[in-house]
């Protein structure tokens, strides 16, 4: 079947879904210049329902790109696609990212994701998306493939451990390297160690510094090496990765 689209200065007629990416001002705002300069290149893609409100499947920026120039919104009506449709499309489009996947999910009512994205806004601009999906994944393997997939379970007991203690360190040596990933999987590493005291660890790198390397392995014995420091008893120490 061919399509053809139609034009409307009505905006009213459009609604989004409550699956559609959130719209973003700097998106909007590249939209319009791009706009002024060549008019609307590619027509948003609808939905009808049957009350007559056209469900964006996808466009969402670009009409909001229209409304702000005051132009007509270019669209085309596909009656097959509804809200499922939204992520399909989308998720081929390269810029569609781990936190739109969480986000589908989570509006969606899905628990875990609520919970997950709730962590991540409590730690937006210390910790990357993907980290903070890894230290509260009951597993800790296979994270990112479980987040699209809609399988994501979150550990808070376990992540809130990690991430407390990552904070606690970082309090004091004020690296922002130590955020990175590879330290934080040698934090969770080093929690997993039964003979593990965190009060030994926090008042050593007062005493020795605590150097940030680039791998997991090296950074796991850096953290041994500060743990031990000064520690008398033999049977308190902890081992390093051979």
């Amino acid at each position: 079947m061919q399509y053809y689209y139609k034009e409307t200065f009505d905006y009213s007629l459009f609604d989004f879904y409550k699956d559609n990416r959130e719209t973003t001002d700097q998106h909007v705002n590249k939209l319009v210049e791009s706009f002024k300069n060549y008019g609307q290149m590619q027509p948003i893609l609808c939905s009808k329902e049957p009350n007559g409100k056209l469900m964006i499947v996808d466009g969402q920026n670009r009409l909001l790109a229209a409304k702000a120039l005051g132009t007509p919104i270019k669209y085309i009506v596909d009656n097959k696609l509804n809200s499922h449709s939204v992520t399909e499309i989308n998720s081929t489009q390269k810029n569609f990212s781990d936190l739109d996947w969480i986000k589908r999910y989570a509006v969606q009512g899905k628990e875990d994701y609520v919970k997950l994205l709730r962590q991540i806004k409590n730690y937006k601009g210390t910790f990357t998306t993907s980290c903070i999906c890894e230290v509260y994944h009951y597993l800790g393997k296979g994270v990112m493939s479980d987040v699209k997939q809609g399988s994501y379970k979150i550990d808070i007991s376990k992540g809130t451990k990690i991430i407390n203690l990552c904070l606690k360190i970082y309090s004091v040596i004020e690296n922002k390297d130590f955020l990175k990933r590879v330290m934080i999987r040698a934090i969770t590493k080093l929690l997993k160690n039964k003979n593990f005291d965190e009060k030994i660890l926090l008042k050593n790198i007062r005493l020795k510094k605590l150097n940030v390397w680039s791998t997991q392995a090296d950074n796991y014995n850096e953290l041994i090496l500060v743990y031990n420091y000064n520690l008398k008893s033999k049977s308190n120490k902890l081992r390093k990765i051979a």
